[in-house]
């Protein structure tokens, strides 16, 4: 970890062709499972289909009216985030464990590891 007062990269094309240079480019997508691991099941399918779902139960004749799906767009991504919260805090405790010495474990590993430690015996 470095100071914050300590300059690491100089900007973008710095940061980007020193992490190419390290890692190539497996180190430029490292994390990448983990953030897709968080983000699919929200993007892919939750908030569309508590959107749905909620608009299914509004009256026909309140059904294109934008306050009915202002609350349910609302709605659904409470609901969607609510049940992905879990995986994005996985997803933090992950980032925190690849600042280690052991930044190549596959995802899995890294996540069995960090809920055998973190959950109460």
């Amino acid at each position: 970890m470095h100071a914050p007062s300590e300059l690491v990269y100089k900007g973008i094309r710095d940061c980007f062709s020193k992490i190419h240079k390290e890692a190539c480019i497996r180190g430029l997508y490292r994390g990448v499972a983990p953030s897709l691991y968080g983000i699919f099941p929200y993007a892919a399918g939750l908030k569309f289909y508590f959107y749905e779902q909620m608009k299914s139960h509004v009256l026909a004749n309140h059904k294109k009216d934008i306050t009915v799906k202002l609350v349910c767009g609302s709605v659904a991504g409470l609901l969607g985030q609510t049940f992905t919260y879990p995986l994005d805090v996985v997803r933090q405790q992950i980032r925190e464990i690849v600042e280690l010495p052991r930044p190549n474990q596959p995802a899995f590993v890294v996540i069995r590891r960090s809920a055998e430690t973190e959950m109460p015996q």
